[in-house]
């Protein structure tokens, strides 16, 4: 089994975003855990959260004084609407170094599940990309990119190696563009997915699915991201239960669903 060669930038790039929503709620002044604290919440080491310390530090947000500990000195601002962003946008907008290598594109016969996600017929022609993205030194994920066929011929008289298709979509269809629903799904590397991650096959992935509509409901985009499990986590804020409403609420239509505390 290769043996890891790169420092979890994802992790870093992730924690960094939870703390500073977190920040966001809290008081100027207010004491902050301590790196072991973090270390054991987060399951990554102390060098890690001590870089994510560090990095926020020199923004200007925490401050950190020996024997003292780490207080908050300058609330972050709440975050804005993040519907359209995601780790590839992310990793480009905070300048870390990350670039692309295409994989190919061009037009190919929609494979059932794609069709499905498109509202297309089984086998209809879809225009596909397919990039590795690395960063920091190595490969992190393989993103595959389908589009109906008359989008794929915009994309491909638009197209720049490397390029966040978001934006494109919006430059050409106008900025009605949003994100319509996610999925995630554990799954296990093919030979052709593991040869381009550099892991072995049938090494765990994390493949985050991503369809996006135009203002009339039309799917535009739907987006495959196979991440290394090992370079990369994901993580969701969850609202606070409104007062009265009690911390446990029972799942409809009566299903039974594992309680959280288990894992």
């Amino acid at each position: 089994m290769p043996t890891p060669l790169y420092d979890p930038f994802p992790k870093y790039l992730q924690i960094r975003d939870i703390l500073l929503r977190r920040f966001a709620g809290l008081a100027e002044g207010t004491r902050l855990p301590t790196e072991a604290d973090l270390s054991a919440e987060f399951m990554v080491s102390r060098v890690t959260i001590r870089n994510v310390l560090n990095t926020l530090a020199e923004e200007g947000v925490i401050a950190r004084r020996p024997r003292l500990g780490t207080y908050l000195l300058k609330p972050p601002p709440p975050p804005l609407d993040d519907r359209l962003t995601g780790p590839i946008e992310d990793m480009t907008a905070l300048g870390l170094p990350a670039w692309t290598q295409a994989i190919d594109h061009g037009f190919v016969p929609a494979a059932a599940d794609v069709a499905a996600a498109l509202g297309l017929a089984a086998a209809v022609e879809i225009y596909r990309v397919r990039r590795v993205r690395f960063l920091s030194g190595g490969p992190l994920l393989v993103l595959e990119a389908f589009f109906p066929e008359d989008i794929g011929h915009l994309l491909a008289g638009h197209r720049r190696e490397g390029s966040l298709f978001v934006p494109i979509l919006q430059e050409l269809l106008g900025n009605d563009v949003r994100e319509d629903y996610q999925q995630i799904d554990a799954l296990t590397a093919s030979a052709e997915m593991a040869q381009h991650l550099q892991i072995d096959p049938g090494a765990a992935v994390l493949c985050v699915k991503r369809l996006f509509v135009d203002g009339a409901g039309r799917a535009i985009a739907y987006f495959k991201t196979n991440f290394r499990a090992d370079r990369y986590f994901y993580s969701i804020k969850l609202p606070k239960p409104a007062p009265g409403s009690g911390s446990r609420r029972q799942p409809p239509n009566g299903t039974n669903r594992p309680s959280p505390e288990r894992f």
